[in-house]
This record gives C-alpha cells, structure tokens and sequence, in this order.
C-alpha cells in the first residue's frame, strides 16, 4: 500500500523533532547574563555601532539620492532619464505628411455616392451619416451611435468635418 503523500513530506520533519528532544543541549542557545544595573558599567555594556550620519573618520559616503540635482546639468536624473526617452521615441516615430485640405472629404457636405466610396461604409450607414449633420466634429460619428469603432478607425484619416464659414471662398 502506497503511502500517503503528506507523510512523505512531514517524516524528516517528524525524525528532526524527535532528535531535537533527544539531545536538548544541542538546540539550546548560550545562556544569557542578565544586564548590568543601570549605571554599571564594564563588561555588560555594549557600545551601539556608529550610525552614517555621526562617522567620526568620514569614511562613509553618502549615496546620491534618485531625485537629488545632478551637479554637472543640475537636472533631476529621473526627469532627465524621461525627457531622453521622450527625444528617442520622438525621433523614432515617422512623421506622415500632413495631407493638404482637398484631399479631405467634409462629411457635413459630401453626397451619398462620395460617402459611399470611403471603406466600409455602406448606403445605410451614408443614410446616416447625412441624416446627422452637421456635425462639430469628425468624433461625433463614434459618440453618435453613427459608425463603429472598426468603420471609423479605417476612414478617420480621409474625413473632416468643415465648418459652414471656416472655408473661405477665392
């Protein structure tokens, strides 16, 4: 009969306390004196180690604090650590042109046919988007209820929302 796993793991523990009561003068600690009276001095006494502020030869030094001034830029390190990270990722990232105004498409004005040619968008869902207007901005086909999320994210970058007076006739 196989035996039972908690047994397996409690015999050694088992075996370890029944040799510590066996021989009791190995696991006893060293006998304490009792301490000095107040006042006495001489061997009871125990000098406490030097704390670092109070080292009388000097030897410690203080480490620098995380947000203590670097003294060459006199820049906090952690604040200086973000503002370099900010400057790779900026550099990093690749700037896209900004397209110019034409090559928008103004939802508060296009047709059915140039709604419907934008990806994703459906007649029903140019239906409407023209039975909304106007609309203040691009954002508010989301908070609408007009488009989801996945329609707008693949038409976003092709639509403005102009406002009547911002474009200025030639």
């Amino acid at each position: 009969m196989a035996r039972p796993l908690h047994s397996l793991f409690l015999a050694p523990l088992l075996a370890l306390a029944a040799a510590a009561q066996e021989n009791p003068s190995r696991n006893q600690a060293a006998p304490t004196t009792p301490p000095p009276a107040s006042g006495a001095k001489g061997k009871g006494t125990v000098k406490a180690p030097a704390s670092p502020k109070s080292d009388p030869r000097g030897t410690r030094k203080k480490l620098p604090s995380l947000h203590e001034p670097d003294p060459k830029t006199g820049l906090d390190p952690v604040v200086a650590a973000q503002a370099q990270i900010k400057k790779q990722m900026k550099a990093q990232t690749p700037r896209s042109k900004p397209r110019p105004p034409e090559s928008y498409l103004d939802i508060n004005t296009a047709s059915r046919e140039e709604l419907k040619k934008l990806p994703g968008v459906t007649d029903e869902l140019a239906g409407k988007i023209m039975a909304g207007r106007p609309y203040p901005t691009k954002s508010k086909l989301i908070s609408g209820n007009i488009l989801s999320m996945d329609v707008y994210a693949g038409i976003k970058d092709r639509i403005a929302a102009v406002q009547p007076g911002a474009r200025k006739a030639p």
